[in-house]
C-alpha cells in the first residue's frame, strides 16, 4: 500500500484501519501524524502476515483512549506476544514498530530499540546505500568480486572494518604531487574507521573482498580524507563522472589515478561510472585544469608504476635532474628518465 500521501493530521479514529488485511506483509506509516487520534483499537488486528511496520516519531499515542487489541493476532511481528497487543506497543523503542533509517537499494532499512539498531545490514556492490540517520547493525557485511589481475582498488564502507586477517593492505592518501605526477600513500594498521575512504592493494592472486563485522555503528556520512588541494572522497552510491565537467576527479585504474578525460581519451564515451562503496580523488585547487592527467600510485615515495620500475633498470635509459643536467645514474629525489620515445619522472628514496 502506498500511504505516502495520506494526511492524518486531524484524524481522530483509526480503529480497524487495517483490520483483517491478512496478506499484507509490510506497512510504511512514516508519514502518519497521529497527535489527534483517540481510538486505535484493532488497528492492525488479524494482519497475520504482517512482519514490518515502519513509523516515525510523528506516530504518537498521547491522546489514545481506546487502544485495546491494536496488534491482536499479528503473529508474524517480531517478538509478538498475545499479552502485548495494546497501543502501548505502537513504538519502535519497546514495541512492534521499526524506524525507517535508510535504504539498501530498493530495500528499506528498519531499526528498533532505545539505541536504534537493525539486525542485519548486507551491502550489495550493485545497490546504493543511503542512511537517513546514524544507527547500528548487529551484523554488517559487504562483498565484491574483482576483475582478474586487479591490484589497486578503493573502498568506503559505512561501518568500521578490522584489518586482521584481510586479504588486502589498506592505505590513506598521504600527498599528491603535480610535479612528479604521483600520489603517496601511508599504510593503515588496525582498522578502517566507519565512512573513511581508502585505497587498497589486493594480495597476490586475491580477487574477492568478503567483509563481515558484528555490532557496528553505521556512519550516515562519508568522512572525507583531505591533503592540501587533494581529497579522497568516498561513495555510498553510484556516481557518473563527466569527461569535461569532472576533469578534477581521479579514479583508480590499474596502478594509476586517472581523470575521466584520460580514461576516455581513446573512446567516444563522454562519461565513466563508479559503483557504490568506492572512492575517488578530487583536486580542489582553483588552478585551471591542464588537460588529461594521471597520477602514479606510490607507497612512501616509491612509485609502483610498472613502466617506471622497468625503465629505471634499463641500461639504455638516460637520466637527468630537474634542471636538465645529465646524470651518470639515477639519484635520490626526482629523476627525469628517457628511454627510447618514453620520458617520465621517477622518485628514488
Amino acid at each position: 500500500l502506498d500511504l505516502s500521501n495520506f494526511n492524518t493530521a486531524i484524524v481522530s479514529d483509526m480503529s480497524l484501519m487495517f483490520g483483517s488485511c491478512s496478506t499484507l506483509s509490510s506497512l510504511d506509516l512514516s508519514n502518519f501524524y497521529t497527535k489527534e487520534v483517540r481510538d486505535m483499537s484493532y488497528m492492525f488486528s488479524r494482519c497475520s502476515a504482517l512482519t514490518t511496520i515502519y513509523a516515525s516519531d510523528k506516530f504518537v499515542t498521547s491522546k489514545v483512549q481506546a487502544g485495546e487489541n491494536m496488534f491482536s493476532a499479528c503473529r508474524s511481528l517480531k517478538d509478538y506476544r498475545d499479552s502485548k497487543t495494546a497501543h502501548k506497543y505502537a513504538n519502535y523503542k519497546t514495541g512492534y514498530f521499526c524506524k525507517l533509517v535508510g535504504k539498501n537499494g530498493d530495500e528499506k532499512i528498519g531499526a528498533t530499540g532505545e539505541t536504534l539498531a537493525t539486525d542485519n545490514l548486507a551491502l550489495d556492490d550493485n545497490k546504493d546505500f543511503v542512511a537517513y540517520e546514524p544507527f547500528a547493525a548487529k551484523a554488517a557485511s559487504y562483498s565484491r568480486t574483482m576483475k582478474e589481475g586487479t591490484t589497486w582498488a578503493t573502498l568506503c564502507l559505512p561501518f568500521e572494518v578490522s584489518l586482521d586477517g584481510q586479504n588486502f593492505r589498506t592505505f590513506k592518501l598521504l600527498s599528491a604531487d603535480d610535479v612528479t605526477e604521483t600520489v603517496e600513500l601511508e599504510e593503515i594498521e588496525g582498522s578502517i574507521e566507519a565512512g573513511t575512504p581508502v585505497i587498497i592493494k589486493m594480495n597476490n592472486g586475491e580477487t574477492t573482498l568478503s567483509i563481515s563485522e558484528a555490532n557496528k555503528e553505521i556512519a550516515q556520512k562519508v568522512v572525507s580524507a583531505a591533503d592540501g588541494n587533494y581529497q579522497l572522497q568516498g561513495l555510498y552510491t553510484k556516481k557518473v563522472f563527466d569527461k569535461s565537467a569532472d576533469d578534477n576527479c581521479y579514479i583508480v585504474k590499474g596502478d594509476k589515478l586517472m581523470n575521466p578525460a584520460k580514461l576516455l581519451e581513446n573512446t567516444n564515451n563522454k562519461t565513466v561510472g563508479s559503483k557504490p562503496f568506492r572512492a575517488y580523488m578530487v583536486d580542489n585547487s582553483t588552478a585551471t585544469a591542464a588537460g588529461a592527467k594521471m597520477f602514479s600510485i606510490a607507497i612512501g615515495g616509491g612509485t609502483t608504476a610498472i613502466d617506471s620500475l622497468n625503465t629505471i633498470a634499463d641500461d639504455n635509459a638516460t637520466y637527468y635532474d630537474l634542471q636538465g643536467n645529465r646524470l651518470n645514474a639515477p639519484q635520490k629525489g626526482i629523476n627525469i628518465v628517457k628511454s627510447g620515445s618514453k620520458t617520465m619522472k621517477v622518485i628514488i628514496k
